[in-house]
């Protein structure tokens, strides 16, 4: 089993991935259906560099932002994230 380790660095790339985003379903009740989409709750910082999720904590947060990464390849490049396999008895 994979055991993520690690802590988000608030970049917002996730909140890019059209495979999360189509999972997700959002406080609207209705799903991200463009390819590019971005997620509407998502908000950079002045210099672009910080990302903040203005429902982050909150219970309307997708179950698939919670959980994500959820594997090594659902990594994206610059995610501070990493995964040990664990081998349970």
């Amino acid at each position: 089993m994979w055991i993520r380790l690690g802590e988000c660095n608030r970049c917002g790339t996730c909140c890019h991935l059209k495979n999360l985003l189509k999972s997700s379903v959002h406080q609207t009740g209705t799903q991200c259906s463009t390819p590019d989409a971005i997620c509407k709750h998502l908000k950079m910082g002045d210099n672009s560099n910080e990302a903040t999720c203005l429902i982050f904590g909150k219970v309307e947060r997708p179950v698939a932002c919670l959980l994500h990464p959820s594997s090594p390849d659902s990594l994206t490049p610059g995610c501070c994230y990493s995964f040990v396999w664990v081998i349970c008895n």
